[in-house]
């Protein structure tokens, strides 16, 4: 009987505890988030004294917070695209470029995401045609957004969960008696979170102290999240969240300037 006191009581004190740290960890929260709100406040309300008034919830319908990614250079994903457009998986290999050739064409990738292929063909395509052509060949092609002007074709790469990845475009097009695609795409996006980006009002102390040293002063219009894609050597990239603001005509792309990941 004693024991099964001793237990219950356990219990309780246990069940107490347990309360006890969930509360105060909702209140850790609560209280962050108050205090985000607050700077986001300060943030926009110094904008507007430098250009005037716009809508505020240009930004804050924007994420607070966004992961900062690490993925890798795949040579095994690059082979399987040398196969489906070239049938060949044979390549030279020099100082981080792979070549591969066959009289189909070549395709060539680069360390830092660069590619170029040429398709030896009298064939033209749309770009309808471009893009089931780069998809069966391995090129991920979800989330992507494409421009056609006349026979050029351009792509422009998305990230998993949609927003634009910079930098990452491939652009398409009828050369001679050959077909032309080159840019920079990245090939695996298995993606690894390394980190947290900016918070949104850092975000925006960024955009203020880039239009004064701009000489800048016009009320934003319009804001989008996009990620940047750096180059940190030996096949290896990180991506990293920006925003792009447009004003007047002018797009802006603007981060912290420092280094998202310690």
């Amino acid at each position: 009987m004693e024991w099964s006191r001793a237990k219950t009581i356990l219990l309780v004190v246990l069940i107490c505890t347990n309360l006890f740290l969930a509360g105060n960890l909702l209140w850790q929260v609560s209280h962050g988030w108050a205090q985000q709100r607050r700077a986001m406040d300060q943030a926009l309300a110094l904008l507007q004294e430098d250009v005037g008034e716009f809508d505020e919830d240009i930004f804050r319908d924007l994420g607070t917070q966004r992961p900062v990614y690490a993925a890798s250079r795949d040579t095994a994903l690059e082979k399987k695209a040398a196969q489906a457009l070239l049938g060949t998986e044979e390549s030279d290999t020099d100082g981080g470029v792979s070549r591969f050739s066959s009289e189909k064409g070549t395709l060539t990738f680069y360390t830092g995401g660069e590619v170029r292929l040429e398709l030896f063909t009298e064939s033209s395509l749309t770009g309808e045609g471009w893009q089931e052509l780069l998809e069966k060949a391995g090129f991920p092609m979800d989330n992507c957004r494409r421009e056609e002007e006349g026979e050029q074709v351009a792509f422009f790469q998305g990230m998993p969960s949609g927003e634009e990845l910079m930098e990452c475009t491939l652009t398409c097009r009828t050369k001679g008696n050959g077909l032309v695609a080159e840019g920079r795409w990245l090939m695996d996006t298995q993606l690894r979170q390394v980190g947290e980006g900016a918070k949104s009002y850092q975000m925006v102390v960024s955009l203020r102290r880039l239009w004064r040293e701009e000489g800048f002063s016009q009320p934003p219009e319009s804001a989008r999240e996009s990620y940047r894609l750096r180059d940190q050597g030996n096949g290896n990239y990180l991506l990293f969240p920006v925003w792009q603001v447009e004003a007047d005509g002018k797009s802006f792309t603007v981060d912290t300037g420092e280094n998202p990941v310690e």
